[in-house]
């Protein structure tokens, strides 16, 4: 397409595309005259550039190094090396502070492994003049007095009572969550545990066992049988259910039986409690209870010098009188029997009432004649017995 140019005195015919590329190379050339100014201009203004500082990079890489060979000393002083040269940067302060802390806790850990208690708390105390003390290092103080308290308990050992391993027990329970974290710990408490419950059984049993003693010393003395009921309603306040309570709760031949019955499974002991608790209500029992406990007796050698006096009382066995007597030097020394039960012991296997009618019992003032004439009665009477 053509156009008509008037340039005077000239009228010129042009290309109108060719007219639009020029002014396109006039724009460009244009452009990049005034870039080369521009960037000539900035080139005049600016400042070298300051030299690069590669001292901070240097030891952090020395101190990633070192932990990677996991050599603590190194990674120490490279870090505490940056926290000296950089002290405005925060990075360096704060690793260099972990790393303290990092190794105080290690130094701590080996401390408690080697059981070197006081060592640990002279550092620790060490640490707090220093101001170097977090919550992981407080744990290290309650670990060390935790483990100063486990050490009294252990000291202690074996325990005699059930109240003295009770009260250090209760000790421990202040460090209970401290010494939980250790699996060893937490079976020599289930140890300890058992071990507390096994002494409770056995003091609850000898308590059961002591007032049985004391109330089979009253019944044979015939003293202190008032104290001796008192000792058995505390046990059965202090141990509702014992085997002793429930054979002196005893009333009927049913419940003589049931009591027989529950005996033949257990140990002698609850033998030796069902003779003392029969010996003590016998008089208040009806005959087919008595019957039922003379029925045991038979079948069951007597355990108790209460159970060989009901033998010798109702005339079980032959031997009854001297096991009686045995039993009773066997059992209790020192025990008197009570005139009721010397006087029944005589009449029913020395003389009888009416022996003691005969002229040589009457004198009150017994001569040479009247002694040997109860021998010879008492002889004849061992006699026939054997016979």
């Amino acid at each position: 397409m053509y156009v008509i140019k008037k340039s005077f005195p000239f009228i010129t015919l042009i290309d109108k595309s060719q007219d639009c590329q020029l002014k396109q190379r006039i724009f460009i050339i244009f452009f990049l005259l005034c870039a080369v100014f521009f960037f000539a201009a900035c080139r005049k203004k600016q400042q070298s550039a300051p030299e690069y500082d590669s001292r901070r990079s240097e030891l952090l890489f020395a101190s990633c190094e070192a932990m990677q060979e996991q050599d603590s000393g190194k990674t120490y002083e490279a870090l505490k090396q940056m926290a000296e040269e950089f002290p405005t940067d925060k990075f360096a302060t704060v690793a260099f502070r972990q790393e303290q802390k990092r190794q105080l806790i290690e130094k701590a850990n080996s401390l408690l492994n080697d059981t070197s208690l006081n060592q640990l708390e002279q550092m620790l105390r060490e640490i707090e003049v220093r101001g170097l003390v977090s919550p992981e290092l407080l744990e290290y103080s309650q670990i060390k007095n935790a483990l100063d308290q486990l050490r009294i308990f252990v000291s202690r050992m074996p325990w005699t009572s059930a109240e003295s391993l009770r009260q250090n027990l209760r000790n421990l329970d202040v460090y209970e969550p401290i010494l939980s974290q250790s699996q060893t710990f937490l079976s020599f408490r289930k140890q300890q545990d058992e071990i507390l419950a096994n002494l409770q059984k056995n003091e609850a049993h000898a308590a059961v066992m002591n007032t049985a003693a004391t109330l089979e010393i009253a019944l044979i003395s015939g003293t202190g049988i008032t104290k001796a009921h008192d000792a058995c309603r505390k046990l059965a306040a202090a141990q509702p259910g014992n085997f002793l309570t429930r054979a002196l709760a005893m009333k009927t031949a049913k419940d003589a039986k049931k009591l027989c019955e529950g005996v033949g499974r257990t140990s002698d002991d609850m033998k030796v409690c069902l003779e003392i608790a029969a010996l003590d209500k016998w008089e208040s029992l009806d005959k087919p209870t008595q019957n039922q406990i003379l029925a045991f007796i038979g079948k069951n050698a007597p355990k108790s010098p209460s159970g060989h006096w009901l033998a010798t009382k109702n005339k079980l066995t032959a031997s009854a009188p001297m096991d009686f007597m045995a039993a009773l030097s066997r059992d209790y020394p020192g025990c008197i029997p009570s005139q009721t039960i010397v006087r029944e012991f005589m009449e029913n296997n020395i003389l009888s009432k009416a022996h003691y009618n005969a002229w040589c019992w009457r004198s009150p003032c017994p001569g040479v004649t009247e002694l040997l004439a109860r021998l010879k009665q008492v002889g004849q009477l061992h006699s026939a017995t054997i016979k």
